[in-house]
């Protein structure tokens, strides 16, 4: 969003000071920044010609349980980052999740808490409370929506979600609606076979069966999909070693490990 301002020089000149509102998602919400001043018409025409294609984001939405976060997670992300060349990844711990029910899942503060410090050294990556602070269950739509206002219509949003995720994506609250208001990067973990020549299924086939995606929005996702080696690693196991005594060592980051056994979690009292 641009603010334009007249104001006058000491010396009496007219300068127009050029101020944009940058809708960031971030715990302290919006800010903004003085960008440039123009003395005339044709170098303000230049910069708003420009201004949209330079501030134009792409921001992907890693959505979660993360309990806890661990490497496999970190890795996934880095890689859609790179190779779908997104400005940044926004993590997004995910509050009552309407398609999952665990018994395990520990609050959400904690798993907010071991995001946070397992990103804190990737300038690219963000996590945000949006979903852990709305009451009743998540659905992604209502996310998005929330991201749309937050963002504007101006930037790019891409769900970043799993192969296992194609077989319930029909039964998501306004998926319709949803196809139509952000991309979808699918990231298919691929075996590596024998051969050391990895694979990949074709997610074309898989997104068939759904019909509420178009030919457009199938081939879309085919073309954004990123496929990344199969990480034998899960918040499950981790959990479960947790339980068992076992070392967690190399599974997660160091932070992460610190601050479980800081705050006493996934043990049986």
């Amino acid at each position: 969003m641009l603010f334009l301002c007249f104001t006058c020089r000491s010396d009496g000149a007219k300068v127009l000071y050029i101020t944009f509102f940058y809708k960031h998602f971030t715990p302290t919400g919006l800010f903004f920044k003085k960008l440039k001043c123009y003395n005339n018409s044709l170098e303000l025409c230049a910069f708003v010609t420009s201004w949209q294609d330079i501030y134009k984001m792409d921001i992907g939405i890693f959505g979660g349980s993360f309990n806890p976060i661990h490497i496999g997670h970190l890795i996934v992300a880095e890689e859609v980052f790179q190779q779908r060349g997104l400005s940044k990844v926004i993590f997004m711990p995910t509050g009552i999740s309407p398609h999952k029910e665990s018994s395990d899942l520990i609050d959400s503060f904690h798993r907010y808490q071991m995001v946070k410090s397992a990103i804190n050294d990737n300038e690219h990556f963000e996590v945000s409370d949006l979903e852990i602070k709305r009451s009743g269950k998540s659905y992604t739509i209502d996310t998005i929506r929330i991201l749309r206002e937050l963002y504007g219509e101006e930037h790019n949003l891409y769900l970043i979600m799993g192969t296992d995720m194609i077989n319930e994506i029909s039964t998501w609250k306004d998926i319709n609606t949803l196809s139509g208001m952000c991309h979808f990067i699918v990231v298919n973990r691929s075996p590596i076979p024998a051969n050391g020549i990895s694979k990949s299924p074709s997610l074309e086939c898989g997104l068939r069966g759904i019909k509420v995606f178009s030919d457009e929005k199938i081939a879309e996702s085919e073309r954004l999909k990123v496929t990344i080696p199969t990480i034998g690693i899960s918040s499950t196991e981790i959990r479960d070693r947790l339980r068992s005594g076992r070392s967690i060592r190399y599974l997660v980051p160091q932070s992460v490990e610190d601050y479980i056994k800081a705050n006493n979690l996934y043990v049986i009292n």
